[in-house]
């Protein structure tokens, strides 16, 4: 395991701690599984040096590029700082709706999200299903046997939360794509529906200046 340098926030050269890394040689080229010593080596060659960019996971090894360190930290740089100004200079709005709305008060969501964007908001859209899967699950749950003992009990109520939360997926996911199609071309998506928790997606619109 290796310690993020101070400097950067990314480790370099010897500052890394694995014994072998995956490789992705400057010009494209891959080491499934290469000596950390062979790695510098091959990259000190080429005057360049490596960088870890996804750490170990517990059945593969880290990975590593043979960058140019000084370009690469520039970029990063630059990076930071157009993501800053972009930060200071965008406002956002927030809304938040039930996978099971209907259909008037989408249509008038919708309608705000398009002023929003439209007057250069960026606008986060949230869908709350905790009152779903617990009004979904708790009518299953008084259906249990009251004679089961507490460990079968819970077992059984995971299961009926599990299959809940299956079938909220699908209908957030139709209930994004709906808003989506709505959107048109005004919107632009700038991250795509993703599950924060068991109970709350989340997803970012821009508008689409073409």
């Amino acid at each position: 395991m290796s310690i993020k340098s101070t400097n950067s926030g990314y480790i370099f050269d010897d500052e890394i701690l694995d014994k072998k890394l995956f490789l992705i040689d400057s010009d494209g080229t891959k080491h499934p599984s290469i000596n950390t010593n062979d790695a510098i080596k091959l990259a000190n060659e080429k005057k360049m040096s490596v960088v870890i960019v996804a750490p170990a996971k517990e059945n593969s090894l880290a990975i590593a590029k043979v960058i140019n360190k000084g370009k690469f930290l520039f970029d990063i740089k630059k990076k930071e700082k157009e993501k800053k100004k972009l930060m200071i200079n965008v406002k956002e709005k927030e809304i938040t709706i039930k996978p099971k709305i209907g259909e008037n008060d989408l249509i008038r969501f919708i309608n705000n999200t398009i002023d929003w964007l439209k007057s250069g908001y960026h606008v986060k859209l949230k869908i709350d299903a905790k009152d779903d899967i617990s009004k979904l699950s708790s009518s299953e749950i008084k259906k249990l046997p009251r004679n089961l003992d507490k460990d079968e009990f819970k077992k059984r109520k995971n299961i009926i939360f599990k299959n809940n939360e299956a079938q909220i997926d699908i209908l957030v996911k139709n209930i994004y794509d709906k808003f989506v199609t709505k959107l048109g071309n005004i919107a632009r998506i700038l991250q795509p529906l993703k599950k924060l928790t068991p109970v709350l997606y989340s997803a970012f619109f821009s508008f689409d200046k073409k």
